[in-house]
């Protein structure tokens, strides 16, 4: 009588134990994945006659969400340099095209009123640091030293462009990059096969082979 009590009592906290473990793991396993998914698509669109600018946002959002139902996409267009600098302190992806300074200071946006406000490598550098980012493309003409800054303030991996790249070439390398970085590929992987398929289409590079990465290699979603 005394061992059958006692293996009535081991069971019942086995299945307590088991319950606790069950419950702590769902929990778990949720905020790891909304973490993880969370993408910021910023694209700063021009003022009137450039609206095709933003033809690849729609196509990396839902790169996205196939993946990865929980991903949480914010698409932004009108936006100032200050709203840019907050996303990548807040965000696990960001992803930019955009203009950038021809000496490399910084990238370029445009408010919905038409000003421009700059995002300039110093500012990053000397302001907060961006924790939470996983992977940024700095899609803009001579950005490489502005991603080496973000990747300075914590980025894991990031993009950028030692040389002018056409907004042709950098709608499209949004397109695939995002298409086979959500698909499994590392940061490095995608980024040359989005290259391979910018000139397949294009026959040409449009500066986009021009790209570096800093930081990470192997990053991936």
């Amino acid at each position: 009588m005394e061992r059958q009590k006692m293996k009535k009592i081991a069971g019942v906290v086995f299945a307590i134990v088991m319950a606790v473990v069950s419950v702590h793991s769902g929990i778990m396993s949720e905020a790891a994945t909304g973490s993880k998914v969370i993408l910021y698509g910023i694209h700063i669109k021009e003022l009137p006659g450039h609206s095709t600018q933003c033809s690849w946002m729609p196509k990396a959002e839902k790169f996205y969400k196939t993946h990865d139902s929980t991903a949480v996409v914010v698409k932004k267009h009108h936006i100032k340099a200050s709203y840019v600098h907050n996303g990548l302190q807040n965000n696990n992806y960001v992803m930019i095209q955009t203009h950038g300074a021809t000496d490399g200071s910084g990238i370029s946006v445009i408010s919905a009123a038409g000003e421009k406000t700059w995002l300039t490598v110093n500012e990053i550098k000397n302001g907060p640091a961006f924790n939470k980012l996983k992977v940024c493309h700095v899609g803009a003409c001579y950005s490489a030293k502005v991603a080496h800054a973000i990747q300075s303030r914590g980025g894991k991996s990031v993009i950028g462009y030692t040389d002018k790249i056409e907004s042709r070439g950098g709608r499209k390398v949004n397109v695939y990059f995002n298409k086979y970085f959500t698909a499994g590929q590392s940061v490095t992987k995608a980024m040359y096969n989005a290259k391979a398929k910018v000139y397949k289409d294009l026959l040409d590079y449009c500066g986009i082979d021009s790209y570096v990465i800093y930081g990470q290699m192997t990053q991936t979603f």
